[in-house]
């Protein structure tokens, strides 16, 4: 058997299978959290509490505000399902979304928007 560290790095540059990033087979040696376990549901917890709704203001059409900050504004605001389709929007609020600059580009490209309806 070939030993781990025997194997140089090198770059294939021909068709077929080729090498995957360092990174990537590091993640894929993490342990996994199965969907009902407990710790899953305390991450998805974490998460949803990074996501706010906001209700969409009455009379506005919610998909063409959402095309048009989409389109103009390359903003991609995520709607609701189920009940609440039509009537709020879900802004994350994690990641690279969570900066200032990133808020007043939204609220200024909603302000916007709407006041053109």
């Amino acid at each position: 058997m070939i030993n781990k560290a025997e194997i140089e790095p090198r770059m294939l540059m021909g068709p077929g299978p080729s090498d995957v990033h360092p990174r990537v087979l590091e993640a894929m040696a993490i342990p996994t959290l199965g969907y009902l376990d407990s710790q899953f549901f305390e991450i998805l917890d974490d998460i949803r509490q990074m996501l706010k709704a906001v209700a969409v203001p009455k009379g506005v059409d919610d998909a063409e505000i959402r095309k048009r900050l989409l389109n103009e504004y390359g903003i991609s605001l995520g709607g609701e399902l189920g009940e609440f389709k039509g009537k709020a929007w879900r802004i994350g609020l994690m990641g690279q979304s969570a900066t200032q600059r990133h808020v007043d580009a939204l609220l200024s490209a909603l302000k916007t928007i709407l006041a053109d309806d």
